[in-house]
């Protein structure tokens, strides 16, 4: 429910921005689906002794690289015959994940293979959107950010022992750009496909670095009103 409200208050928002072109608007509606490759890597100082050599403080160093996908339900607003803007909701999973988790030097591996399928993480993109042309092929940029909200993850132990985790802030504001084309199939369908990038720009102050960064292919059904 609070998700919904929230995607509701981003959606009104932008009308809000957009009121005086209403005259022209154009609107439509698009199912999304993509798959994603993800990394991230991170080292922290910690002031708490190790449980092994009982010295203090504790480094903590983890890096993992995983795929996913995701899929969603979006609103796009055409304010100009090559402008526009779309929000909407998403939901995603991760499929699988390797890297590593190192405590003061000592590496253990780990190996993620989702078996919680009923469990998604669910994020509201927001984007502005530009194609250089009007004719039926287009190419077709896009700049913005999503909300995400956290989600749990599960780390599998190697023993056949899973410990569910929640990894950063409840919420992250990721800023990401897409570059691919558009394909007007019809008068009302159109058929985006889009490769992107996104990265985290947060600040993680109690980490020495924090890295956190994704591309994907994004595929996008539209129905034009």
């Amino acid at each position: 429910m609070k998700i919904t409200s929230l995607f509701i208050f981003v959606w009104l928002s932008i009308l809000c921005i957009l009121s005086p072109a209403f005259g022209q608007r154009k609107f439509s509606l698009a199912v999304s689906l993509g798959y994603s490759q993800s990394h991230s890597d991170y080292k922290s100082i910690v002031p708490i002794p190790d449980p092994i050599t009982q010295l203090s403080p504790t480094e903590l160093v983890a890096s993992s690289n995983g795929k996913g996908y995701g899929f969603g339900l979006l609103v796009r607003y055409a304010f100009s015959p090559k402008w526009s803007v779309n929000a909407g909701i998403a939901a995603g999973q991760s499929l699988s994940a390797k890297g590593y988790f190192s405590q003061n030097g000592t590496r253990i591996s780990v190996n993620y293979t989702n078996t919680h399928r009923n469990e998604f993480a669910y994020s509201i993109p927001v984007q502005i959107n530009y194609q250089s042309s009007t004719k039926r092929l287009s190419p077709y940029f896009s700049v913005g950010a999503s909300l995400g909200f956290r989600a749990k993850s599960y780390v599998d132990l190697g023993n056949g022992q899973e410990v569910a985790v929640k990894f950063g802030e409840p919420v992250t504001i990721t800023p990401g750009v897409g570059v691919g084309v558009i394909y007007r199939l019809n008068e009302h369908y159109s058929l985006l496909v889009q490769p992107g990038f996104s990265y985290n720009v947060q600040a993680h102050p109690t980490y020495v670095y924090y890295h956190a960064y994704s591309v994907g292919l994004s595929t996008q059904l539209l129905y034009t009103f």
